[in-house]
């Protein structure tokens, strides 16, 4: 018999359905990783906490963005997490990247959640009707095509130089991912593509 992947896949024509097609999904995956989550939670993120108890290196730094250099970010900050605010006052996402505008937008075009792809406005009715305290949300890698749109809405910020995955097309990592998500999402403690770090903007 079909898995809950493919049942999800083939429910999503049926816009109604979908909000309980998601829902057997994510029950069966919590709880087949509800355990495997624990572990990582007690080995990796309490352990990391440990160590930086007590230390200055415990408080993430919240720096203007605007004041700092590329030098100057790159000797004293890019070893540690840190909280740069300023960085997207002008970006057109501001405008753009509301649900309200993205359904206008986007609102047919597919995007990636865990268990296939599925249209912004399905998604959106899921997260409107969902209760769960482990929702998916979507992160998607393809800017491309119907989703090229997005790209021109933001700018790598100065401060972080240039980019550091700037192999030949083909060969490199994705680097980019659009997210969106409702208030309990998020992801386990990992290591991103070539032990780089990223920078991450919270839009809305």
């Amino acid at each position: 018999s079909k898995g809950p992947k493919a049942w999800l896949v083939d429910r999503m024509e049926d816009a109604s359905d979908l909000p309980n097609a998601v829902e057997a999904l994510l029950r069966i995956q919590y709880k087949h990783n509800q355990h495997s989550r624990n572990l990582q939670a007690d080995a990796a993120f309490w352990a990391s906490v440990s160590v930086l108890h007590g230390s200055e290196d415990s408080e993430m730094r919240r720096l203007d963005g605007r004041k700092l250099t590329p030098e100057d970010f790159s000797l004293r900050y890019a070893d540690r997490p840190a909280l740069l605010t300023g960085l997207a006052e002008d970006w057109a996402a501001k405008e753009r990247w509301t649900l309200e505008t993205l359904l206008e937008s986007h609102g047919d075009t597919e995007f990636q959640i865990a268990g296939g792809r599925i249209r912004l406005r399905w998604y959106v009715n899921y997260v409107r009707r969902s209760s769960a305290d482990w929702p998916f949300y979507i992160f998607e890698e393809n800017l491309q095509e119907e989703r090229a749109a997005l790209l021109e809405d933001y700018r790598a910020p100065e401060v972080f130089g240039n980019d550091l995955l700037c192999l030949p097309k083909g060969q490199r990592p994705a680097r980019r991912y659009f997210l969106i998500g409702p208030r309990g999402t998020g992801t386990l403690l990992h290591q991103d593509p070539m032990m780089t770090s990223a920078w991450n903007t919270l839009v809305h």
